[in-house]
């Protein structure tokens, strides 16, 4: 039995930590609020599942229109494709800007791996570029983690023993279009030097040429092209695998909405995010594919995925189901043919269950989400996960106090707004706090929870 639709104030909520990465306050959520209870009427049990509201859909992209919404959800592209590496300012307001401006994924795609950006973006995007191009395979294993959605690292050494899909001649084929000649830095882009020679197992040398992931040569993929030979050759060899990869277009669009489900809910629907192949299928078979191709349909635009998916009826679906006995933890196993029926165990007390029955990242009032499942949570009747709560990052709570206190302004930093900088706090956000609220200014420095920032930005749900 499906979960019920969220109540507003958890919708809410809830929306407002996606994509904004804080609490509402209540200004923010009364359209969303004043619509319940004419949702809730149509809604009743027997019926249909939470039709789509004006106020929802309205309230949705009040947030995507917002001025905070790049501001949050550049961290967590940056996240997406850095990695381990994220957290580069310059880079970061890349992704900000391009936010704010509309830019496409596809853009973005192009701007980091083969230039063309303009300006002071040109150098910001080519961050990516410069810090890896010392190591081609920190680079090439980069390049296919956070645009395309794998992880063929093993492949470096040898052919993968349980995935058909990746080879050696898959590795270094992608290693050659990111290689630059002698690994000169000042020559990012040059098309030469479009091989690369690796030893085989049994310890032989091979040439590897371009070569995308979907093991077509790029020689093979040119040649049925339109375009004329002559301009194909003056590509760089990263502009040559960017066409490839955008006249692919499985690879970069599967991987992108993978990771925005998984930011929503928990869980991608490939899991592991870059664990994306043929032995290991999306736990929703056609969804993925869905996604993909309507983003490709309509320009890469990140702002139309995130839409879809938090209008979608998985998204607004509440953390706990009607009825505890049919909750995946109490669902008896089901009986053989040959089996009679009643020989079924009943559940008789609530066990906490894995996080990938969750639709929805979000819990109720009394958990919240996680990306995984604390040992020590005890699941209640009704719900379906049980989730260790986790604190707000320095920047969430400064801003969420801010608004708490009836300030939305964002002000230059104050020497307050600087100490709260060196706490972790963004500059902009510290100054805010410490300057246009000063009831909290002071204090917010020493009350702020400590921590590490959480992969997402902090906690959902």
């Amino acid at each position: 039995t499906p979960a019920p639709p969220a109540a507003p104030a958890e919708l809410a909520r809830r929306l407002s930590l996606d994509l904004l990465g804080r609490v509402p306050n209540i200004s923010e959520s009364e359209p969303l609020l004043k619509e319940g209870d004419k949702t809730t009427a149509a809604v009743g049990k027997g019926g249909p599942l939470d039709p789509i509201s004006d106020a929802h859909a309205g309230h949705v992209e009040r947030l995507l229109r917002s001025a905070e919404f790049p501001l949050y959800f550049g961290t967590v592209l940056d996240e997406m494709v850095q990695g381990r590496m994220a957290g580069n300012e310059a880079f970061v307001d890349y992704l900000r800007q391009g936010l704010a401006t509309g830019k496409s994924w596809e853009r973005v795609f192009r701007e980091v791996l083969a230039g063309g950006a303009e300006g002071e973006s040109a150098k910001q995007a080519a961050l990516f570029i410069d810090k890896r191009v010392k190591d081609i395979d920190q680079l090439t294993v980069d390049t296919a983690r956070g645009f395309f959605g794998v992880d063929i690292s093993c492949a470096r050494c040898h052919d993968h023993p349980l995935v058909a899909d990746w080879t050696q001649f898959h590795y270094y084929g992608l290693a050659a279009f990111l290689r630059a000649p002698g690994g000169n830095k000042s020559k990012p882009d040059a098309a030469a030097d479009n091989e690369v020679k690796f030893l085989a197992r049994n310890g032989q040398e091979q040439t590897a040429r371009m070569m995308f992931l979907s093991g077509k040569p790029f020689e093979q993929w040119k040649a049925a092209l339109p375009t004329p030979a002559e301009e194909t050759a003056r590509w760089s060899s990263r502009r040559r695998l960017v066409e490839m990869a955008l006249d692919d277009r499985h690879f970069l669009s599967r991987s992108l909405v993978n990771r925005l489900w998984e930011q929503f809910m928990g869980r991608g629907l490939v899991e592991p995010v870059d664990q994306m192949h043929s032995g290991n299928p999306p736990s929703v078979p056609g969804v993925l594919e869905l996604l993909a191709a309507d983003l490709a349909d309509h320009g890469y635009d990140p702002r139309r995925a995130i839409r879809v998916i938090t209008l979608c009826r998985a998204y607004r679906a509440a953390s706990q189901l009607e009825e505890p006995s049919t909750s995946p933890a109490t669902v008896p196993a089901t009986p053989t043919a040959t089996a009679p029926t009643t020989t079924a165990p009943t559940a008789t007390a609530p066990t906490t269950t894995s996080p990938t029955t969750t639709s929805s990242t979000t819990t109720s009032s009394t958990t919240t989400s996680s990306t995984t499942t604390s040992s020590s949570a005890h699941a209640a009747p009704g719900d379906f996960a049980a989730m260790r709560l986790k604190p707000l990052s320095p920047r969430q709570y400064a801003v969420s106090l801010t608004l708490g206190a009836g300030d939305q302004a964002f002000d230059e930093p104050t020497a307050n707004g600087r100490r709260l900088g060196a706490l972790g706090v963004w500059g902009r956000v510290g100054g805010m706090c410490a300057r246009r609220s000063p009831r909290i200014g002071p204090g917010c420095g020493a009350v702020a929870p400590v921590g590490g920032r959480h992969p997402s930005g902090g906690p959902r749900g």
